[in-house]
């Protein structure tokens, strides 16, 4: 059997029937809010006892910005400055002869007035890698170990006929016997080479000039051709057919290194 309440005592429940309407709700309402905020300060003080968690290093992520910015980076190439030309003041250049080419080859004998494919049909086509090549002047048979031509600084008129050319000893000097055969025989063939017109000698001696007419000539070259150069006032016509060979006796009075054949008189003396 349940105790009776004491008089002027009520229970909580008695007093909390005897509030109004909107008491109870808030009563309600405030026990429901100290509820949760002893929970939370409970779950704040726990937690505080708990080790922290350890730390993992994480990549920065990059902006949006950045992400573009390296794009467009990789996508327009670099501008690099274009190097204005230096002006080069220009100066006035002699006009270089035309490399011959020759296209004809004939099999006559080769000499001084003959025609330039003659010395083709000899000795092939004429040399393109020597020193002189490129200046309109033909060169045939390099000497073997050598970057000098046996036949050089040939020139020829309008028709293709020669005028004039070096003949180089290969190697070592000739004797003056070798040399005579081997120049006279590029001469014209109707001249007596054992009485010249004339003989000239240079100062020191290592120059001799044989001068010569021939008939045959005449009809050859032009009459411009047939020049003396070794006037000091200049050059002076001779007679057509006059032609001279000239020794180079760069080697003593009996050894010879090259000989000249040209139309008129060719080498000051």
């Amino acid at each position: 059997m349940s105790q009776p309440t004491p008089p002027g005592r009520r229970s909580f429940w008695q007093w909390y029937r005897a509030q109004t309407r909107f008491a109870r709700i808030g009563l309600g309402c405030a026990s429901i809010f100290v509820t949760l905020l002893l929970c939370t300060v409970a779950l704040t003080v726990y937690g505080s006892t708990l080790p922290p968690p350890p730390k993992t290093a994480q990549s920065p992520t990059p902006t949006t910005a950045s992400t573009q910015a390296t794009v467009l980076a990789t996508l327009r190439p670099t501008a690099t400055p274009t190097a204005l030309p230096t002006a080069t003041p220009t100066t006035a250049k002699p006009t270089a002869l035309p490399t011959p080419t020759p296209s004809t080859v004939t099999h006559g004998t080769p000499r001084l007035g003959g025609p330039v494919s003659d010395f083709i049909g000899k000795y092939g086509q004429p040399d393109t890698s020597c020193s002189t090549c490129a200046k309109g002047a033909y060169n045939f048979q390099r000497i073997q170990g050598t970057q000098t031509d046996f036949i050089s600084t040939m020139l020829t008129d309008a028709n293709g006929h020669v005028n004039s050319f070096l003949v180089q000893s290969p190697g070592a000097d000739w004797d003056v016997t070798t040399a005579t055969a081997i120049c006279e025989s590029f001469g014209p063939s109707d001249v007596n080479y054992d009485h010249p017109l004339q003989v000239l000698q240079s100062s020191d001696g290592s120059i001799v000039e044989k001068v010569y007419k021939s008939a045959w000539l005449v009809g050859q070259l032009a009459k411009s051709d047939f020049q003396d150069g070794n006037t000091m006032s200049g050059n002076t016509d001779l007679p057509p057919g006059t032609f001279d060979i000239s020794y180079s006796y760069s080697g003593g009075p009996s050894k010879v290194s090259d000989c000249v054949l040209a139309a008129g008189i060719e080498r000051v003396v």
